[in-house]
């Protein structure tokens, strides 16, 4: 919502609105989970979209997001950042084991790094063969012209 303030980008948020109201973009319930947690202009545009019910995990994820943990354990980043990771209140791991599980497409600004302090989405769909893409990428993909 930074990088697209509602004020400045409506149009920008009436075709994401429409794309998700047509489940041709849907939202895991663990990210709205996230979202819902802070109160800002994310947060009350997803709450105005009152009908809309998020993608739930499904039900045999769980091997999957185990591989990627344990992936994420023996990849040589830092006791921080495999707890961030795997805390299951936030929503990459569990994104990724959907992905991987179901063969989504994320879509996130995150950049693959050699860092071992934070594990980047990115890195996890390299290492999974899971397709990934950013926000530039998406809105070509769904003829976001503006």
């Amino acid at each position: 919502m930074k990088a697209y303030p509602l004020d400045l980008f409506p149009s920008f948020w009436d075709k994401m609105e429409s794309h998700i109201v047509n489940k041709d973009v849907v939202i895991h319930e663990t990210v709205l989970d996230e979202i819902r947690r802070k109160d800002d202009a994310l947060k009350k545009w997803f709450d105005s979209l009152k009908s809309y019910k998020p993608m739930k995990t499904s039900k045999n994820i769980l091997p999957d997001y185990l591989e990627i943990i344990d992936w994420a354990k023996n990849a040589g980043y830092t006791k921080e950042a495999i707890a961030e990771f795997e805390n299951q209140s936030r929503a990459d791991a569990w994104l990724c084991a959907e992905a991987k599980l179901n063969n989504y497409v994320l879509v996130t600004n995150e950049v693959s790094s050699n860092s071992k302090n934070k594990i980047k989405i990115p890195n996890v769909c390299d290492q999974f063969n899971i397709d990934c893409i950013d926000n530039f990428e998406f809105m070509r993909n769904f003829n976001f012209i503006f």
